[in-house]
């Protein structure tokens, strides 16, 4: 994956979040941030897509969140990558693995992802310290 517009240190997250969603490794992720956003984070696909060799994805955060929130919310919004590279969503949002759906179930998987992943990374970050 080549990242961009995000911090170095969380480089080894969204490599750890990519490896377990099998993201392929030929995709470019674009950060931003913004305080206007209503919600936590968003992604979607780039237009710039069309021109590119390789997909990108834009995610944008919403500022001031605290270090297991941003993470979370990487974590989430990575899931939903993985939904749109598999196909199981689309840009309308209406439906889920090729059925229309009136809920959102793809957002119970990104939450569900969010909470466990972000659990197994601080886990190993704590195992890491008591090396130390």
């Amino acid at each position: 994956m080549i990242i961009h517009g995000i911090s170095q240190k969380y480089f080894k997250a969204i490599d750890y979040f990519g490896d377990k969603l099998k993201l392929p490794k030929d995709i470019i992720l674009e950060f931003s941030y913004s305080r206007k956003i209503p919600m936590l984070g968003h992604c979607w696909e780039s237009d710039e897509s069309i021109f590119s060799r390789v997909p990108i994805y834009c995610v944008q955060l919403k500022t001031g969140q605290d270090n297991q929130s941003l993470l979370e919310t990487i974590a989430h919004e990575m899931c939903h990558i993985k939904q749109y590279v598999n196909h199981e969503i689309t840009a309308s949002l209406n439906t889920w693995r090729g059925i229309y759906v009136k809920d959102e179930p793809w957002e119970i998987e990104a939450e569900d992802f969010a909470i466990n992943v972000y659990s197994e990374l601080n886990n190993i970050r704590v195992k890491n310290e008591k090396k130390e």
